[in-house]
């Protein structure tokens, strides 16, 4: 078995398939079920280090080390 074609080839699937998921459900299908206020603050998970999490302008935004990215709300408690 060719396992580096086969490994490569799985890949390049599972991100195509990742790429039509996400470009499905563009825009926010639910409110937040709290206030945005109420998801500000530090997240911390003992393998991947702390997320913060901060409101500016009506907008959440999670930081991760230098990375920052918005968060929008898909279904109550659930943020892409």
């Amino acid at each position: 078995v060719d396992w580096n074609k086969k490994t490569i080839s799985q890949r390049e699937h599972f991100k195509s398939a990742q790429q039509e998921t996400l470009q499905g459900n563009i825009e926010p299908i639910s409110t937040p079920a709290h206030k945005l206020e109420d998801y500000v603050g530090h997240y911390e998970h003992p393998a991947y280090g702390i997320i913060v999490v901060k409101l500016e302008n009506d907008q959440l935004f999670a930081t991760y080390g230098n990375m920052v990215a918005s968060l929008k709300c898909r279904c109550y408690d659930i943020f892409n």
